[in-house]
């Protein structure tokens, strides 16, 4: 796994992030509605609504499953969830920033969007495999092995994996 420097801790990078969302935000203001291809629209409006279940969806899991102590934070897990939304993806609440991201480029269809969205996907992934780093150090070989049956953040995969194991 890649080394990374202090200033890409986990909250330093979703700091970035939300500065860079707003910048978003307020482009889809100033450029909404200059399409080059309209139909694109469609599926960026499709990945904004899935990105609202990804980032939505790990609270109610870790407040339910996680053994969160009382008056902490939903993100004190103490144990793994992986059930519901855990069990397609490790990581949903990055998913959604991903999908945000991508679902901007689709609607606005703008150079500055995209360029920005690029920027945003790239900080989301290095956040991933940091995320990913620091769980392994808390939950050791059990999240190892939670890894190897649930993708990052290929929805898709994990879906099809939970599908074919429900088979079984």
């Amino acid at each position: 796994m890649p080394k990374f420097g202090k200033w890409t801790s986990v909250w330093g990078i979703v700091a970035v992030l939300m500065i860079l969302e707003t910048v978003l935000f307020i482009e889809i203001y100033l450029f909404y509605r200059n399409l080059l291809i309209e139909k694109l629209d469609y599926f960026g409006w499709i990945f904004l609504i899935l990105s609202v279940y990804f980032a939505l969806s790990p609270v109610y899991a870790f407040r339910k499953k996680a053994n969160v102590p009382k008056g902490k934070s939903y993100i004190h897990t103490k144990v793994i969830v992986d059930n519901g939304v855990f069990s397609v993806v490790r990581h949903p609440q990055y998913l959604s920033m991903l999908l945000v991201s991508l679902g901007l480029i689709l609607i606005v269809q703008h150079w500055l969007i995209f360029i920005i969205s690029i920027v945003s996907m790239t900080l989301t992934y290095i956040g991933i495999l940091k995320q990913d780093k620091i769980l392994i150090r808390k939950f050791k070989d059990d999240y190892v092995e939670y890894m190897k049956r649930v993708p990052r953040t290929n929805f898709l995969l994990g879906m099809v994996k939970v599908i074919f194991k429900k088979k079984k």
